[in-house]
């Protein structure tokens, strides 16, 4: 899902928006949304767990003259709303995963051809990924979707340096190039299980849609937020090992499952946290709460529908100073 500003109100007087995941670059990013845009409330959702530095940077911004934007905080987990809070700036417990459309994302009658369907940014070069994709080497039918490297689908090269990486998920069916969302969405539904095997990251959007597609999971433990839609029955969470994952796969995968029934679950906790998020904005643009509903989860396809771009700051000079402090390293 692309995250980019959401205007919540006509007037764009509230605006949602998930930042980059680099501290520097986030801040950097949201000075110049407000510059550009000049929304009275920016709403800030967060791509990963615990992202507690950035905070105390958006509260300086606020102390910037002539600044006249507030900005709130939207934790994904509830122990994060008091991390946040603690740097002085209004905080509400609104996952990301809340923007995921169920009129994309539906069930589809399609044959499952596979036993289980993992849906991520995984990354050739890194063996070491937060996805830990090699926990699903042992599952027999499985499919990978991912965002393969664009100058690698140019060349045709992505899942050569994928496997290269990965050698034990050699018999995954891995897609070459983009997809399209019905592509995605009909991947989906070719499962009979989905895949969340990271012990740490965001909320998870692919979790969430899986759910909205009928499918079961299997997950690890983790932090970040998709285990706020866990379920006895749908989901089933097992010991990082790939034995356990793929042993587990095969019992949820032999198991009758009404998709009807996940699908359900998927749009009942989305509810829970949808309500009381417009509510919020209600309570800061002054509009109705139906209205605003409507407007952010109405029709097909928001919020994309409310997206609009708008003129980042250069990121070159911010990984630089990053790279020079020993922060992180730019290659």
């Amino acid at each position: 899902m692309k995250f980019l500003p959401y205007a919540l109100t006509d007037d764009r007087g509230v605006v949602a928006f998930q930042v980059d995941g680099v501290p520097a670059v986030a801040n950097a990013d949201v000075a110049a949304l407000v510059t550009q845009v000049k929304p009275a409330h920016l709403l800030v959702h967060f791509p990963w767990y615990g992202m507690y530095e950035l905070a105390p940077r958006l509260y300086e911004l606020q102390r910037r003259p002539g600044w006249a934007c507030q900005v709130h905080l939207m934790a994904n987990t509830p122990e994060e709303v008091a991390g946040f809070r603690a740097a002085g700036l209004p905080t509400l417990h609104a996952p990301a995963s809340l923007f995921v459309s169920e009129r994309v994302f539906r069930i589809e009658p399609v044959t499952k051809r596979y036993d289980s369907i993992y849906v991520g940014h995984f990354r050739a070069g890194h063996r070491q990924h937060v996805k830990r994709q090699d926990l699903a080497a042992d599952i027999s039918r499985l499919r990978i979707v991912t965002y393969p490297v664009r100058h690698e689908v140019a060349n045709g090269t992505f899942v050569r340096h994928f496997l290269e990486n990965f050698p034990e998920l050699e018999h995954a069916e891995i897609n070459d190039r983009y997809l399209s969302p019905h592509e995605v969405v009909t991947a989906m539904n070719s499962a009979a299980v989905n895949l969340a095997l990271s012990s740490v990251e965001g909320c998870m959007y692919a979790f969430t849609e899986a759910l909205l597609c009928g499918l079961p999971a299997v997950s690890t433990m983790c932090q970040g937020g998709r285990e706020q839609f866990f379920h006895p029955k749908f989901v089933k969470v097992v010991d990082p090992s790939r034995e356990s994952v793929a042993r587990v796969v095969e019992q949820l995968a032999g198991q009758e499952h009404s998709p009807e029934d996940v699908r359900r679950f998927a749009l009942a906790r989305l509810e829970q946290f949808r309500a009381p998020y417009v509510a919020y904005v209600a309570g800061l643009s002054g509009g109705r709460p139906d209205d605003l509903y409507n407007r952010i989860f109405g029709s097909e396809g928001c919020p994309s529908s409310l997206c609009f771009d708008f003129e980042r700051t250069s990121l070159t000079p911010i990984l630089r100073q990053i790279s020079a402090d020993g922060s992180m390293s730019v290659n």
